[in-house]
């Protein structure tokens, strides 16, 4: 997503934007500590690409974006499902002269920092990380790819204009519950880690509440609201934007205990 026409030759663009009408946008940089430039090219940027591609396609009906519940950052109690705004963030407490989020200035940051670092690739990638977790808390997030995420959805809000947009914010993507097989994955990241270590006998203890939900949802229930949310708008064809959660901590809490 990060060449002209998204990496596509000229012919195969111009099909697409001519028969296309759903666009299901899932692609992200995950990795919570990589460099904040990383990040934001690929969770704000990518994104960004591919709205303006959207509102080429003469016959689209509805852009999916695949968000996460962790934009909502370090907020707790009941979590609307709104879109983000241009400009919030997600601390507990805020005063009236707390700065907006601005994403050109962030972008500035973060792409200023490469050049005032060190000249040693090393230094630089160490550098550009601290940067991107500095910033998520202080503006509210735990990380860069919440940051990131978050200020994603805010580039999509702001320049969707009349094209029908639905975000779905899933928590912790692991093994499937039924499909295509039970307990079916791909890859390497999220829990995954921690749970293979653990089942492994390399994970002996780990620290933590163990009455604190950790908030898992199988990857077949996540398709299964996408593909439910995008039947339901998809028929709409109303310009809004519309959001839905995929968690289970309130109807079947997984406790760290129970993992462990």
């Amino acid at each position: 997503m990060c060449e002209p026409e998204l990496g596509m030759d000229v012919d195969s663009a111009n099909t697409i934007m001519k028969e296309v009408d759903v666009i299901i946008q899932s692609a992200a940089n995950t990795a919570f500590d990589d460099r904040y430039d990383s990040l934001l090219e690929a969770n704000v940027n990518g994104p960004q690409r591919l709205m303006r591609f959207a509102k080429r396609c003469n016959n689209l009906i509805l852009f999916v974006h695949i968000s996460t519940a962790f934009v909502n950052g370090e907020r707790e109690g009941v979590i609307p499902e709104k879109p983000m705004t241009m400009g919030e963030n997600r601390r507990k407490n805020i005063s009236a002269s707390f700065p907006q989020l601005d994403i050109a200035n962030e972008m500035n940051i973060a792409f200023k920092s490469i050049t005032s670092a060190s000249a040693d690739q090393l230094d630089t990638t160490i550098y550009s990380k601290k940067l991107g977790l500095e910033r998520a808390r202080f503006y509210g997030w735990y990380d860069g790819y919440q940051l990131t995420k978050a200020m994603g959805e805010m580039i999509i809000n702001e320049c969707k204009a009349d094209t029908p947009v639905l975000i779905i914010r899933p928590t912790i993507i692991e093994s499937s519950y039924e499909e295509p097989f039970p307990g079916w994955i791909q890859g390497y990241k999220a829990a995954d880690p921690v749970l293979i270590s653990y089942g492994k006998g390399q994970l002996p203890a780990f620290l933590g509440d163990p009455e604190i939900p950790s908030d898992i949802i199988p990857v077949d229930m996540v398709v299964n609201t996408i593909i439910a949310a995008t039947a339901k708008h998809g028929i709409q064809h109303k310009p809004e934007l519309s959001v839905y959660h995929a968690a289970s901590s309130v109807l079947n809490p997984l406790r760290i205990y129970d993992i462990f």
